[in-house]
């Protein structure tokens, strides 16, 4: 095989990055295949005509965000109104309540062809509105966490510094009585849900059948990955302040995760389960995608497509794109691996393929599995770089992880894997030596399913060994190095 460099260094990203979503055409590079999920969604919503909240339910990483960004242009072409607001990007607020109503207050100004009965100068008053409320909600949150005991003379620099504009503009209201100020915040949640009601009936837009206008549809993405704090506050705002008709919420988030950050602001013996019934009218669980489908995306989208086709001019390289595709597809399906992980998988193998020429051998098959040790169990993984674990006590570990264990075990993927290790520890005479002794032992036919499964493993042994024997030994170590780059640095730039 040649040293010459096929593919280009450049062209390989580290993270595979958004898909385009063109509003003409939505689906065009749904390569998941969320199209059918969305659909029978938009028609869902397009129905609603109460106060409505929907989760969308999915882990981190599973396509939440790019399912919603298909989402809104596909709801356009049936003529409902979106709002888009991104929780995390402001989960430094202190009230959720301001960047929400800010996002809905430009959304709304920036629609056009309203009909005659719509005023701007309403919109301005909804964003005045939802200030007042905040603004008191300091306040009384300042007088209940001091119990009403402090100077405000002494105390005021420090106050503006904790509440920002409600300590400086309404100096005053820290001395009204705790119930005016309740019954002043009571009267601004009815005035801006009065209104909200109004300018959401302006924006809807009635069909020509007669049919009842779709409602206005309030997309709230990353909410899972809020501070707790932020992040319940954000749906207890959301059914005080918005709960009117016409008006939908798509919430996206991990309800397990946003279960734990509940218990983190309530306890842990809180039934945060039970709680969020009461905000979540109903819950939709995102599709699971296909696993093999999901790495071909992130492989093409991290510019790797070069890389593997200057490849199949080799045929003992040509099939490496398949190998990591069907070993990532095992490994996620037996060991439960989230999307996010399988693209932090993906991210430090393209480490690897950065420093992998297109005409040298990548181990597709023992570099994923390495990465995935890093993740799943980094002492067994560096245990089997020292050699003081073998392929037999790496395979049998994960043999007892979980009752999928078992099934990985026993799995094609989990056997050629054990082969690759044995070859890859074949000059350490006396472990090789040992497991060959055992096999021929063996008179392959009462045996056992352990003794199958060991007679399974020689067979893939001996494949991987008359397929090597011109390249010479698969150095765990050297490969280890490759994906840590402890030893070898990213190639120049060129």
């Amino acid at each position: 095989m040649t040293t010459e460099t096929i593919h280009a260094p450049k062209a390989l990203r580290y993270r595979p990055g958004e898909i385009n979503v063109a509003a003409e055409d939505p689906f065009e590079n749904d390569r998941l295949g969320r199209e059918p999920f969305i659909k029978a969604t938009s028609d869902l919503l397009k129905a609603i005509q109460e106060p409505f909240v929907i989760a969308l339910n999915g882990p981190w990483g599973s396509g939440k965000t790019t399912t919603l960004r298909m989402l809104e242009p596909y709801l356009a072409t049936a003529g409902v109104t979106t709002v888009r607001f991104n929780a995390w990007e402001v989960d430094y607020a202190t009230d959720p309540l301001i960047p929400l109503v800010a996002e809905l207050h430009d959304r709304l100004l920036s629609i056009k062809g309203y009909g005659p009965s719509f005023d701007h100068a309403k919109v301005d008053r909804l964003k005045a509105l939802g200030s007042v409320i905040a603004k008191h909600g300091a306040i009384a949150a300042v007088k209940i966490a001091t119990a009403g005991f402090f100077d405000l003379g002494a105390a005021a620099e420090g106050i503006a510094k904790a509440t920002g504009e409600a300590a400086e503009e309404a100096s005053e209201a820290f001395a009204v009585d705790l119930i005016d100020v309740f019954k002043q915040e009571r009267q601004a949640a009815q005035q801006f849900r009065s209104l909200l009601l109004e300018l959401t009936a302006c924006v809807r837009v009635p069909s020509s059948d007669g049919i009842e206008p779709p409602p206005l549809v309030l997309i709230i993405d990353e909410l899972d990955r809020c501070r707790p704090t932020f992040a319940v506050a954000m749906l207890e705002r959301i059914k005080h302040f918005f709960d009117v008709p016409g008006l939908v919420f798509v919430l996206a988030l991990d309800l397990k995760q946003l279960n734990a950050s509940i218990r983190k602001v309530y306890g842990t013996e809180f039934d945060a389960t039970e709680y969020l019934r009461r905000f979540v009218d109903l819950e939709l669980r995102l599709p699971r995608a296909s696993v093999s489908d999901m790495v071909e995306a992130m492989l093409s989208d991290c510019g790797a497509d070069t890389f593997f086709d200057a490849r199949k001019g080799h045929p003992e390289l040509r099939k490496d794109r398949e190998w990591i595709v069907e070993v990532i597809k095992s490994l996620a399906l037996y060991f439960e691996l989230t999307p996010r992980l399988v693209q932090r998988m993906i991210s430090r193998l393209m480490l690897v393929v950065r420093q992998t020429s297109a005409d040298h051998y990548l181990d597709p098959i023992i570099v994923v599995f390495l990465i995935f040790l890093r993740f799943h169990d980094e002492g067994l993984l560096r245990d089997l770089i020292a050699g003081r674990a073998h392929a037999s006590h790496v395979m049998e570990k994960l043999r007892t992880v979980r009752p999928q264990g078992q099934l990985f075990y026993d799995s094609h993927v989990g056997m050629l894997i054990e082969a690759y290790l044995l070859y890859a520890h074949y000059d350490e005479h006396t472990y090789v030596a040992e497991f060959v002794e055992r096999v021929q032992e063996l008179d392959g036919q009462n045996v056992d399913a352990a003794s199958r499964r060991m007679l399974e493993v020689a067979r893939r042994y001996e494949g991987v060994r008359s397929a090597s024997v011109w390249r010479g030994r698969i150095d765990l170590r050297r490969i280890d190095e490759r994906i840590t780059l402890v030893a070898t640095d990213l190639k120049a730039e060129g």
